[in-house]
């Protein structure tokens, strides 16, 4: 993960938080499994969405 203060590589198996101005970056074949406050997640999923599609 790239974050304002610098990268952080999670590994197999280990729980991590990504505070709000990270950005992702997954290696191909990557499962995961997230879980988000729900309150949290609606704010945050249309601005995901509209990143993505900005490209």
């Amino acid at each position: 993960m790239h974050l304002p203060d610098g990268d952080e590589v999670v590994e197999a198996g280990e729980a991590y938080y990504t505070p709000p101005g990270h950005t992702d970056e997954l290696a191909p074949g990557t499962l995961l499994v997230e879980f988000s406050p729900t309150e949290e997640l609606e704010r945050t999923l249309p601005v995901v969405a509209k990143n993505l599609e900005a490209g």
